[in-house]
């Protein structure tokens, strides 16, 4: 009996080895040659669950262990997580055919799910993708537009040049960065050894270019009342990949707990009354007017907020970050750089002249394109929407 149970097991052993066999070798070495126009399949041991466990667990890890494999070829490939295709395009042109095309890759649907995993309602979320046209947000409009096409709208209107930028830089934004360090060389006074002093330079980028400027857009409330913040943006920058590829809270219990910090801070926010909030800027006075016309709660403000704070503050500080650290490494490359921004801060009005920045420093326009070419890595997701061809090669789902 025990012979012929060790026998069976053996048999079923051998035959799953052997069915497993079969199927890697059909998926990653028959199939890509029957099908030469489908970006190759980084291989995988367990059909279904390809990668999931090493997608999960590290996603940069998970997509660079792709890159490494398939190296020095930078063209799209694929893998496969949990049953769904993902394709990756990491080269500069693959990434621009996908901004680029609007028709056949789409950035809707994973929108439309990140407003819903987010904690929006089916109704409010018909509500952001829909056109109000005798609505207040869209007077002026040459079209009606959708809110979430007006917060977009309302970036550009805030950014642009022109009296809001100027009131964000020239009274807010500068001011409380020429205070906080002041106040950091004073706090970091016990620092000093001889004449140089020793500070985090990620914790001063964290506090000038998220703090400060949450304050700036905000006013001081936000963080006086919901100090842990900040803190917890920074907690997201490391699990926020598991909100955008919609895993299991059971898998993603970190990202599911800052996630509630944060808009729990927003929506305490919007509930204040607006007179202990005055010193807002336009960009969230108008978008806050916005919600609550199209009739979004405050909680559900507080989720849709989180997504447009992120793009506010998440990418700055870390440029700001290796722009120094970069420089610091270079001295020459400093001189130049000093010599090209002088004549924009040396000014009669002792306003920092942005048209000078802006037209006549190419040294620094150059290290903050390749600083951001190389550093800022945050991931973009689309959902092909029809079988796409990009550079020969045919991708079909995510």
């Amino acid at each position: 009996m025990d012979l012929t149970l060790h026998s069976l097991a053996i048999r079923l052993v051998f035959t799953a080895l052997s069915l497993l066999l079969s199927w890697r070798f059909w998926r990653f070495s028959i199939r890509p040659r029957l099908n030469p126009d489908e970006p190759k399949e980084l291989p995988s041991w367990i059909p279904f669950i390809g990668h999931a466990f090493s997608f999960f667990s590290s996603f940069n890890g998970a997509i660079n262990k792709g890159k490494v494999y398939f190296a020095p070829s930078r063209e799209p490939f694929a893998v496969t997580v949990a049953g769904q295709t993902i394709y990756v395009a990491t080269s500069a042109d693959d990434i621009g055919y996908v901004w680029k095309n609007s028709k056949s890759i789409s950035l809707d649907p994973i929108t439309m799910d990140m407003y819903i995993l987010g904690g929006l309602s089916e109704k409010s979320r018909r509500v952001m993708f829909e056109k109000h046209a005798s609505a207040r947000y869209n007077s002026g409009n040459g079209r009606p537009l959708t809110p979430t096409e007006k917060v977009i709208d309302l970036h550009h209107q805030q950014l642009h040049k022109g009296p809001r930028l100027d009131d964000l830089m020239e009274n807010k934004t500068i001011p409380s960065i020429f205070k906080a360090l002041d106040s950091w060389v004073t706090d970091h006074r016990s620092d000093r050894a001889q004449e140089s002093m020793l500070i985090s330079l990620h914790d001063l980028c964290v506090h000038l270019f998220i703090a400060e400027e949450t304050d700036a857009y905000f006013d001081p409330a936000l963080l006086k009342n919901s100090p842990k913040l900040v803190n917890a943006f920074l907690d997201w920058e490391y699990c926020s990949w598991k909100f955008l590829f919609n895993l299991p809270n059971v898998f993603a219990r970190d990202m599911v707990k800052t996630k509630k910090t944060i808009t729990d801070a927003f929506a305490d926010y919007y509930r204040q009354p607006k007179n202990e909030r005055e010193e807002s800027i336009y960009f969230v006075d108008a978008l806050e007017s916005m919600l609550r016309e199209v009739g979004l709660t405050e909680d559900e403000m507080g989720h849709f907020t989180l997504l447009h704070y992120w793009a506010i503050v998440g990418n700055l500080y870390k440029l700001v970050f290796w722009l120094v650290a970069h420089l610091s490494q270079d001295q020459k490359l400093l001189g130049e750089i000093r010599k090209e921004v002088l004549p924009a801060v040396q000014t009669e009005t002792g306003k920092i002249d942005e048209t000078h920045l802006d037209e006549k420093c190419p040294k620094l326009e150059s290290l903050v394109n390749e600083t951001l070419r190389y550093t800022v890595t945050s991931s973009l997701a689309r959902v092909i929407l029809e079988p796409t061809v990009e550079e020969e090669q045919e991708t079909g789902t995510r």
